[in-house]
């Protein structure tokens, strides 16, 4: 619940329909907007490169990895 990947998505949201507050649905839109850009693609990229197996875990944090994120062999 106090991860940062849910306050990631959470406080965008939160603090766009603030806000825009009688205009709930410009808040939400722009909410929304800045979920995508700021949490579900960075994310995305993440689990793509596991997926594809240049980075090795979604933690990020292995120090024998090269500069640029990947494993070295």
């Amino acid at each position: 619940m106090f991860a940062p990947a849910v306050w990631a998505t959470a406080m965008p949201l939160a603090v766009a329909l603030h806000a825009t507050a009688p205009l709930w649905s410009a808040g939400l839109g722009w909410g929304l907007l800045a979920v995508l850009f700021g949490s579900l693609v960075p994310y995305g990229i993440i689990h793509f490169g596991v997926r594809r197996g240049t980075l090795t875990d979604h933690h990020l944090c292995v120090r024998e990895r090269g500069v640029n994120g990947t494993v070295r062999r």
